[in-house]
């Protein structure tokens, strides 16, 4: 892929990609939440293959 030897100015000058007219709020917070929630399981199973024990959080 063309992003792995050119540097990401080469393909958007004036720093946006996409159509960002199409963006909103909610869309934002429903991408930064599904990270979130990606990273969390992630970092569990990885936790858990290493067999770190999980702590109990106040919210259990």
């Amino acid at each position: 892929m063309y992003f792995d030897y050119l540097p990401m100015k080469d393909f958007c000058p004036d720093g946006v990609w996409g159509r960002a007219s199409l963006a909103t709020a909610e869309k934002g917070r429903l991408a930064i939440d599904a990270m979130v929630d990606f990273a969390v399981e992630y970092l569990e199973d990885t936790f858990t293959e290493l067999g770190v024990p999980a702590k109990s959080t106040s919210e259990d």
